[in-house]
């Protein structure tokens, strides 16, 4: 309807009262009909059911604030009906909270008219229930203020990208992130803050995102700050299309895992090198060595496998304490590391041993030129506690393929060629040879054989008499150590006592020979049945270091 006056007459005399009535019965919106005083004259069965007005309440003609009791004071319906009665101006939109029902208020927005019948200005109120879509924009609004917060306000970086991974939102916790503020980014496309390094994957994975590959993606990657720092994030993606242009956007959450990826790395060095040097350990250097044998074997080169171990160190540890020899482990490290390519690696294999490999290698005399290096290095004056040392080391050298084909053979290769360089008097360097093998396994057999023959009691003392040359009377003895493998023959002093002092287990076998030595003096005097004979016993010097 127009703002003009239509008369009620007509309408209903141009299709009979009868249609009319079932017409505006039959109308979705309600309808109210109100004359000049306020009072409701008609109502329509839809505007009944909206107000919930029984069929007698039209009864005495109400007053229309009785049918519409209004949750607050109804002032914009009274000033919009005054307007329509006044001048006849249309009316349109007018939100009215209406109370009095069972499930609270409700809200009805009214079109008001004027119009007349017989005579009399009446005016048409068209109304329907917009309750359900109030509520919804309200939460519509609820929910986008929500967003709004939560975007603002998140803990972890989010941002809007347009299709080609332009940055079209960002909120405060990206910002702070990568460095930029809100404004630079707004600038940026994402790949300008990629690091370089994850700039192809992470376009791989946005390219799969746009063509409808794949919905979302996780993944860790690394972001350039503003101020060049580099950051480790987790970014989890996703497309959706707004609802409006259709449009394909990304949702990118941006979290910071720095501090993450800092302990994990710490924790891996630690699995991976050694605690007083921070060379790599046992476990890397044997990842480093399968990786150099496997380049050799497709290049056709060789890799060189140094053994180096440090001459008298434990002289050091010993007169001087062992945070003396831990400062002199690390020096010696260092000064390895100095003097190698960036290619080699250097590990400290325990205690004062330490292994280098030599990849891509032409021949022997390559690893000779290092070693020869690396013994000048390591033989330069330190001051420890208040005195001059001069380290020195003995080195063992073995080459792939020539010595082993894999890492174990290597290593063991070159541990027994740097017990030769040991024979030399130490600060020498010695290659491998075929004869170490043979040498190295008859020094394990005999080891072995030390240490059953200790725990089997096989070893046994010959006594031979001193005699004065002048009278020709015996004056004492001397204990002579022989061993007595069970079921060999005996095994003369010359073939395992060096070994013993080597390993050490010169002391335990020197504590049983003074032990079996004081048991048979006590023979002889049982014997003599006076003073015993005087007795000579040979000691090694490191049970006299080794029991202070």
């Amino acid at each position: 309807m127009s703002g003009s006056d239509n008369s009620m007459e007509a309408i209903a005399g141009g299709i009979g009262e009868d249609l009319a009535q079932q017409v505006i019965d039959g109308m979705p919106a309600g309808l109210l009909v109100v004359d000049a005083e306020g009072r409701v004259r008609s109502i329509n069965s839809t505007m009944s059911a909206m107000l919930g007005i029984p069929d007698d309440a039209l009864a005495g003609l109400p007053p229309l604030e009785t049918l519409i009791p209004a949750a607050a004071p109804g002032e914009r319906l009274a000033a919009a009906l005054e307007t329509a009665r006044g001048t006849g101006a249309a009316q349109d939109g007018v939100v009215v909270p209406v109370d009095g029902h069972a499930d609270g208020v409700r809200w009805f927005e009214f079109n008001i008219r004027r119009t007349r019948q017989a005579g009399d200005a009446l005016l048409l109120l068209i109304g329907q229930d917009v309750t359900f879509r109030r509520q919804a924009r309200l939460r519509l609004q609820e929910s986008e203020e929500f967003f709004r917060l939560i975007f603002s306000q998140a803990a972890i970086g989010i941002a809007l990208l347009s299709r080609e991974g332009r940055f079209l939102r960002v909120n405060r916790k990206l910002s702070r992130i990568v460095g930029y503020t809100e404004i630079d980014l707004l600038q940026r496309f994402f790949h300008q803050i990629t690091h370089p390094d994850e700039l192809d994957e992470d376009k791989a994975q946005f390219a799969r995102l746009v063509a409808g590959e794949e919905r979302d993606f996780r993944r860790e990657t690394r972001y350039r700050c503003q101020d060049g720092r580099t950051v480790w994030v987790a970014l989890s993606a996703s497309s959706m299309r707004e609802a409006a242009s259709g449009q394909l956007r990304l949702i990118v959450a941006v979290e910071d895992i720095s501090r993450r990826k800092e302990a994990e790395e710490a924790l891996l060095r630690m699995a991976s090198h050694d605690a007083l040097t921070g060379l790599p350990n046992r476990m890397l250097l044997q990842d480093r060595l399968d990786r150099a044998i496997a380049q050799a074997h497709r290049a056709r080169r060789k890799v060189g496998v140094m053994f180096i171990d440090l001459d008298r160190f434990k002289h050091v540890n010993d007169s001087l304490g062992h945070e003396a020899g831990d400062r002199l482990i690390v020096e010696i490290a260092r000064r390895l590391g100095g003097a190698l390519r960036d290619s080699d690696t250097v590990a400290r294999q325990g205690g004062d041993e330490f292994v280098v490999v030599l990849p891509d290698l032409g021949g022997p005399d390559d690893a000779a030129l290092v070693a020869a290096k690396l013994l000048d290095s390591l033989f330069q004056p330190l001051p420890l506690c208040g005195q001059e040392v001069f380290p020195s080391g003995s080195i063992g050298i073995a080459m792939y393929p020539d010595d082993g084909g894999d890492s174990a053979s290597l290593l063991k290769a070159a541990d027994s060629a740097m017990y030769r360089a040991k024979t030399s008097g130490g600060n020498h360097y010695a290659f491998y040879a075929a004869d170490l093998a043979t040498k190295a396994e008859q020094h394990l057999r005999i080891e072995n054989g030390l240490q059953r023959g200790l725990l089997r009691n096989e070893f046994v003392l010959h006594y031979q008499p001193q005699v004065d040359a002048a009278s020709g009377r015996i004056v004492g003895v001397e204990a002579l150590l022989r061993w007595q493998p069970e079921g060999g023959a005996m095994v003369a002093p010359d073939e395992f006592i060096p070994l013993a002092e080597e390993t050490g287990l010169i002391v335990p076998i020197g504590e049983w020979v003074l032990e079996e030595a004081l048991r048979q003096q006590a023979r002889f005097a049982r014997l003599t049945g006076g003073a015993p004979p005087r007795m000579s016993v040979n000691m090694s010097a490191r049970q006299f270091r080794e029991q202070g």
